[in-house]
């Protein structure tokens, strides 16, 4: 318990002293959701929700998670936490801990900012920590496998791309429909876009616990293989 406190300590450390990396990743999806809701067309709209709630998964989940960790990489303190005993459980956990928060209280706000119904806010809050959970698992495993911060941003950058660019491309191409299902933001996407007629337990629920199970291992094997590289 000890070590876990003092990686959240270390990890909000490094926040206060990266103001612009909190700002950029932890509330610019708000700040995003503010300045769509100007537009008329926007305002309350079922569009307004989905981009606002897939720059929570590509920043606030995604590129958020990759930076902290490739900076811990790139300025050895993670050598230094594995070398002074932390645990494989302490450590993944600290890592799920911040993007987590800061994504909730973003997923929370922003209906409220765009004036959208949400018509199950049990529902909506599960699917959307499920989703922001293989999120960060996907970009920590980047982040621990890559060699340098700057490849780590990179890889997240493309995520960044693929989550806002594929319900667009979806919409307009028929065949991206069933990418979009079998996606990481499948799921929330179908939640989003089908209201009262949506099911929880879909092949898009399916799909993201397939893709939830697999990325937890890859975490795994990640850490466990930065463990072996410093021993």
């Amino acid at each position: 318990m000890a070590n876990f406190s003092s990686l959240l300590w270390l990890r909000w450390r490094y926040l206060l002293s990266n103001k612009v990396i909190l700002i950029i990743c932890a509330l610019m999806p708000i700040v995003d959701a503010y300045l769509l809701n100007i537009i008329p067309d926007m305002r309350g709209s079922v569009s307004l929700l989905s981009m606002s709630i897939n720059m929570i998964y590509a920043l606030t989940a995604g590129i958020f998670s990759s930076m902290i960790i490739s900076e811990e990489k790139e300025k050895r303190n993670l050598k230094t936490l594995l070398l002074s005993g932390v645990g494989e459980a302490e450590y993944l956990l600290s890592i799920f801990a911040f993007p987590i928060i800061f994504s909730t209280i973003s997923a929370l706000v922003i209906p409220m900012i765009g004036g959208v119904e949400i018509v199950s806010w049990g529902t909506y809050v599960f699917v959307i920590l499920m989703t922001t959970m293989v999120f960060i698992a996907l970009n920590s495993t980047i982040a621990l496998l890559s060699k340098t911060q700057l490849q780590a941003s990179a890889y997240s950058l493309m995520i960044f791309f693929f989550v806002t660019f594929l319900p667009i491309l979806s919409a307009e191409l028929k065949g991206f429909n069933t990418v979009l299902d079998y996606s990481f933001i499948g799921l929330s996407q179908a939640f989003l876009t089908q209201g009262k007629t949506f099911e929880l337990f879909s092949q898009q629920f399916c799909a993201l616990l397939v893709w939830g199970i697999l990325l937890t291992v890859a975490l795994i094997y990640s850490y466990k293989r930065n463990l072996k590289m410093r021993q």
